[in-house]
């Protein structure tokens, strides 16, 4: 007869962050699609908006696969599995960029687009997004074994940082076709 026994502590842990990885991409997609792709449907030429928007992303493609040779550069004796790079890619694309979207919104709508850009993104995405290496520290600690770790995970959640500068800036461009 077989006992059946409880699971260990990394166990639970593994799981906690994994559930709380799928809540937090899942609700920072959403929070992305209410701030950037539901509002051009409201304004007169939705499809100029949404072509900058395409435009962005093409031109940082590119750039993006360039810098994501980073990691691999850096920790070639070592390297992360590629399950635990893309997650916290995905984290920083989805949950990071998501979960401050509103926040960055609403600073720019009482503040100003300066302020916005300035002082609360760089703030609120950069908390965001270290919430997965804190992660990926806490829940995962087997896959987190040094110093390189931590620069690898940081800078992987910082791509997207490349690939936002060179989205154009919508408002203008949409104005203006």
């Amino acid at each position: 007869m077989m006992v059946a026994r409880p699971p260990d502590a990394e166990h639970r842990r593994r799981n906690l962050g994994a559930v709380l990885f799928v809540l937090g991409s899942l609700l920072g997609a959403l929070l992305l699609q209410l701030v950037f792709l539901l509002p051009p449907l409201a304004q007169p030429n939705p499809a100029a908006r949404y072509a900058a928007m395409a435009t962005g992303a093409v031109l940082a493609f590119p750039a993006v696969l360039v810098y994501m040779t980073v990691p691999r550069l850096l920790d070639r004796y070592d390297p992360e599995p590629g399950w635990a790079l893309m997650m916290v890619f995905v984290w920083g694309a989805l949950a990071g960029c998501g979960l401050a979207a509103p926040i960055n919104t609403l600073v720019g709508a009482l503040a100003g687009d300066v302020v916005a850009s300035v002082v609360s993104a760089p703030i609120f995405e950069e908390l965001f997004k270290g919430l997965a290496v804190w992660a990926m520290f806490s829940l995962w600690r087997r896959e987190f074994d040094g110093v390189v770790d931590g620069i690898v995970h940081i800078e992987d959640t910082s791509i997207l940082d490349l690939a936002k500068s060179l989205i154009p800036e919508t408002e203008g461009e949409a104005a203006e076709n």
